[in-house]
């Protein structure tokens, strides 16, 4: 009680100004939070389909939609992509190509890394096609760069690796990879082991990459 009545005298003796900093201070602090979460919000609602780029402003970028055409041209031309179609409808580049699966993903990755404007909307992407919608209204905070790399890198070791192995039978709990009968759990080789054997297929597992084999058919 001491406490109290010696903090409300010190208040009570203070300035006018004191008093006033004291009772408008919690309503800045409450103020500056819920414009905090409001901007919050804003920024979650607004992100880029395909990655977690997050929205900064409607604006309109230097470089036209015909120069962006020529770009992306180039870049299928020295990558030896395939181009089926490419034009621009209701400002947003439609592209169609062939290609490999990796091909393709190192595509998406240059179009989402073109500029802050580029946005992937919508996709559709095969063993060897894809198809995109890409619209460039909205300035965007774009992903490192170096992070993309690796998961393509990983990416293609994965797929490099996996067209080495394949799996010719499944008895029991016993699966015929390359010619080799191993059983679940034993290593394939230094680098992996039999994980999991299902009905038509079988996982072999290293530290980094796992693989699906199916029976009579390629790898997943």
């Amino acid at each position: 009680m001491q406490i109290l009545n010696l903090l409300e005298n010190s208040f009570e003796k203070a300035a006018t100004r004191v008093k006033l900093e004291l009772f408008l201070f919690p309503l800045i602090i409450i103020a500056f939070l819920i414009y905090f979460l409001e901007q919050t919000k804003v920024g979650e609602s607004e992100r880029n389909l395909f990655s977690s780029n997050i929205f900064i402003q409607k604006k309109s970028m230097d470089k036209s939609l015909i120069e962006v055409i020529k770009d992306i041209e180039t870049y299928l031309e020295k990558n030896y992509i395939q181009l089926i179609d490419i034009s621009n409808i209701d400002e947003k580049i439609q592209l169609q190509v062939n290609a490999s699966i990796l091909l393709n993903l190192k595509l998406l990755d240059y179009i989402e890394h073109y500029n802050n404007f580029s946005s992937i909307k919508t996709l559709k992407l095969t063993d060897d096609s894809l198809h995109v919608t890409i619209s460039f209204d909205k300035s965007f905070i774009k992903n490192s760069k170096k992070a993309s790399k690796l998961e393509l890198a990983y990416l293609e070791k994965h797929i490099s690796t996996s067209k080495k192995y394949s799996l010719k039978a499944i008895v029991g709990n016993e699966v015929l990879i390359n010619e080799k009968w191993i059983s679940l759990g034993e290593k394939v080789n230094k680098d992996f082991k039999v994980e999991k054997i299902n009905r038509n297929s079988a996982v072999i597992k290293s530290e980094t990459i796992q693989i699906e084999l199916r029976l009579y058919n390629e790898t997943i």
